[in-house]
């Protein structure tokens, strides 16, 4: 029955083959300048010289900050005016509750204040003054506003901050850290929606995206990351994201995680280091992450399944973070081989080359080296367009010549492209990416889906042929990640099916031509990027702009719609023989299903509803569309559903049989409040001669059967 059938709520046992195997058969179908002077934020532990394995720590306290400081800086430069103030504020706003102020929240047991948090007064002014033009708040209250409460002891970042992949646009992944111990969830709630606020408030007024965790230092250490949601990996990957924080973390305020200061080393040794530090009255400025993780091969599976989940929002990030998965699946004992000790020791021997010490740079040149030496031809070409559209740097044409002059984050770059023989006609089309035209973006898509599904097979197959190993991934989580890919990869006779969608990237047309040949009376339906004449389509000038053919227009437009091929905007033009189907009406219905059925965000999906039998959410019901203008009753009927897993599936009926079925799948769904009743389901009438008198018997058979039926709101006007 395999995974999927589990998935389906058909099982409720699986066994570990099961999981391993069915997932894949159903998914199928030069150096850098650093400045050696130390950070102002040593934060000195103890008094006097200190010796011994102390004295190690010292020095490698002083070259981690210098390090972290060079990746701040280097954000800065990266991110906008306004974007760099609303970073620099953000401490502060976590720090302090000013009436005025973003995140404010007036309640006493709200949780603030960050250890070691001494704020510049006069950065803190000059931020509010370029983000809100007047400040906000009282500033006698802003100078006096450091509480002497304390509830987090660190603030740092995870991911391409600081790197060579960040870019304008990269978002900020805080771990603000704390103890969850000494904090009930209701103040836990409290300090989320405070968070959630800062979010907003950084995108619409610096449009800098930010997200923030909660992070619980003990549940790091034990390796505990809590539930898999829409952000969180839950167990799917819990060391192998301890490795990646390890590895490119960026200090905020607060403490450091000891790790960074610790040589490479076992965990006996780790220990040692820990207590003489305790023990000498020196650890108050540390906080224990724990030492290197060690990778057991039972987590690759899991986090391949969250990196595929991933890839359909972050495409080429998935597809390296993947490759590194199965890079490391070389290695037996995959804790002497983690890039983030790799990092770690090139900080604090101070050797500054971006491809010892950018963490995105040591990553390429794991994976590319994996992939050329283990002959995966198809893998490695993908893996090299990955690396350069994530590398953020992008060559011109100047910078390919020979004796061009080059920062040290363009030589990486270019010594890859050198070692790929690209030309430059594949540099200058991969730079005008955002550009790409919807075939080019199919094929890319095609070989990311396929890389990851074939990779998560090969992981699949070495796992089985282990004795003795298990998964290390909860149930509920292997459930939700499993549904998610279940719902975008599945076929079904009736489904709708969907492309990944690029998060920046956009499929959305212009314009788009509907055409039905003339020698058939209905059905053959084809559609074009563009606006074309019929003489283009019959010279065939217009067929390398086919997007979508079939014989159900309905079909053909719910396609459109969920893959964001048609907005409001896009131009719409109709060649048909037939005069069944205005353009009105095909707008129209364009329109209503992207209102009703929008495009799937599958990140929005509710856990609740992944872990329990899938039930109808959203219901279009479609009106004699294609029946002829003189129909007076009730003849064809499509119904399109979007159910709890967030498939959307199309039936197609005749007659009152099918208006009953429509009627059942609105009695299945279960809105809350008034607001989600609305927007539960939708009629779309076709505008021919009896569409009026339709409405009413329609809308009197829906007051009859329906409990909730908010009356002729639910009937589209044309």
């Amino acid at each position: 029955m395999g995974l999927f059938g589990f998935l389906k709520g058909d099982k409720k046992e699986i066994s570990q083959n099961d999981i391993l195997g069915d997932i894949a058969n159903e998914l199928s179908g030069g150096a850098e300048e650093v400045s050696a002077k130390p950070s102002g934020k040593t934060q000195a532990a103890s008094s006097g010289k200190p010796t011994g394995e102390l004295a190690i720590i010292d020095e490698n306290r002083k070259s981690f900050f210098t390090y972290n400081e060079f990746k701040l800086e280097r954000c800065h430069k990266i991110l906008s005016k306004e974007a760099s103030a609303a970073f620099d504020l953000l401490p502060f706003l976590l720090h302090t509750n000013i009436e005025g102020l973003p995140g404010t929240i007036p309640i006493e047991r709200l949780p603030m204040g960050i250890i070691g948090y001494d704020p510049d007064m006069k950065k803190i002014t000059e931020a509010l003054t370029l983000l809100f033009r007047k400040i906000p708040c009282d500033l006698k209250a802003l100078e006096e506003g450091q509480d002497e409460k304390i509830d987090f002891d660190s603030l740092s970042l995870i991911g391409s901050i600081g790197t060579i992949s960040q870019g304008a646009k990269s978002d900020l992944d805080f771990w603000l850290c704390l103890d969850r111990e000494k904090f009930d969830g209701d103040q836990l709630e409290i300090l989320q929606e405070k968070l959630t606020e800062i979010e907003t408030w950084t995108m619409e007024r610096a449009e800098l995206e930010t997200h923030f965790f909660i992070t619980d230092i003990n549940g790091v250490k034990a390796g505990n990351f809590g539930e898999s949601d829409e952000e969180s990996s839950g167990s799917a990957q819990a060391k192998i994201l301890k490795e990646e924080y390890f590895r490119t973390v960026t200090m905020v305020e607060g403490k450091v995680p000891f790790w960074c200061v610790v040589p490479v080393c076992d965990d006996e040794t780790y220990d040692d280091y820990m207590n003489k530090m305790i023990a000498a009255d020196c650890f108050q400025g540390y906080m224990d992450f724990g030492n290197t993780p060690d990778i057991s091969f039972d987590e690759f599976l899991g986090a391949s399944l969250w990196q595929i989940n991933k890839a359909l929002g972050s495409p080429f990030k998935s597809v390296i973070k993947m490759a590194l998965l199965d890079s490391y699946t070389e290695d037996s004992h995959t804790k002497s081989a983690l890039l983030c000790d790799i990092v770690k020791t090139s900080i604090h021997e101070q050797i500054y080359e971006l491809k010892r010490i950018d963490p995105y740079v040591v990553l390429f040149e794991r994976t590319l080296r994996f992939y050329k030496k283990t002959k995966r031809t198809k893998a490695l070409l993908l893996l090299q367009k990955c690396i350069y559209l994530k590398s953020g740097v992008l060559l011109m044409p100047a910078d390919l010549a020979p004796n061009a002059k080059l920062n040290k984050y363009k030589s990486v770059i270019s010594g890859y492209v050198a070692q790929w023989k690209w030309d430059k006609k594949t540099i200058l089309n991969f730079n005008d990416f955002k550009n790409w035209k919807f075939q080019s973006m199919k094929l890319i898509n095609d070989e990311v889906n396929n890389y990851l599904i074939e990779t998560y097979k090969g992981l699949s197959d070495k796992l089985k042929a282990m004795e003795g190993v298990k998964l290390r991934i909860d149930p509920k989580d292997l459930a939700v990640l499993g549904r998610k890919l279940y719902t975008f990869y599945a076929k079904k006779p009736s489904k709708i099916e969907c492309t990944s969608q690029f998060m920046d990237k956009s499929f959305t047309q212009d314009a788009l031509t509907f055409y039905q040949p003339e020698n058939q009376n209905s059905g053959g339906w084809k559609v074009f990027l563009g606006n074309f004449i019929k003489n283009d389509i019959i010279c065939k000038k217009a067929d390398s702009e086919l997007i979508r053919a079939g014989d159900d227009i309905v079909s053909i437009s719910a396609w459109l719609v969920l893959n964001k091929v048609f907005s409001e905007k896009t131009q719409v033009t109709a060649i048909s023989k037939s005069s069944l189907i205005t353009i009105n009406e095909l707008r129209g219905l364009l329109n209503e299903l992207k209102s009703t059925i929008p495009p799937l965000d599958v990140n929005s999906l509710k856990k609740e509803h992944l872990l329990t039998k899938a039930f109808p959410q959203n219901l279009f019901v479609i009106i004699n569309f294609t029946s002829p203008n003189w129909v007076k009753d009730i003849e064809d009927i499509a119904i399109i559903m979007r159910n709890t897993w967030g498939e959307v599936l199309i039936e197609h009926h005749q007659g009152k049989a099918g208006l009953k079925t429509a009627i059942d799948y609105i009695n299945q769904c279960k809105p809350k409040g008034r607001l989600e009743m609305q927007k539960t389901y939708k009629f779309f009438v076709a505008d021919k001669a009896n569409r009026e008198n339709l409405e009413m018997r329609l809308n009197s058979l829906l007051k009859t059967h329906v409990s909730f039926h908010m009356g002729k709101t639910m009937f589209y006007k044309h």
